[in-house]
């Protein structure tokens, strides 16, 4: 590997961008990656809830069967 005098610039010209155009691209894919984060986060809360809720109806069977089965025995 060879080194042309110094750091390399860095992106701004490329392409033919400005110095506004690339920071507005820029701010643009930071805006993006929060949004994407945020979604994640509230599909993990969306999964967080549907697990407890799933875990409260095995919960509230698992009450049913143990009444029906105390009926039963008192019954006979």
């Amino acid at each position: 590997l060879t080194c042309s005098g110094g750091p390399k610039p860095p992106a701004i010209g490329e392409k033919g961008m400005t110095r506004r155009e690339a920071e507005e691209e820029e701010e643009e894919e930071e805006e993006e990656e929060e949004e994407e984060e945020e979604e994640e986060e509230e599909e993990e809360e969306e999964e967080e809830e549907e697990e407890e809720e799933e875990e409260e109806e095995e919960e509230e069977e698992e009450e049913e069967e143990e009444e029906e089965e105390e009926e039963e025995e008192g019954g006979e």
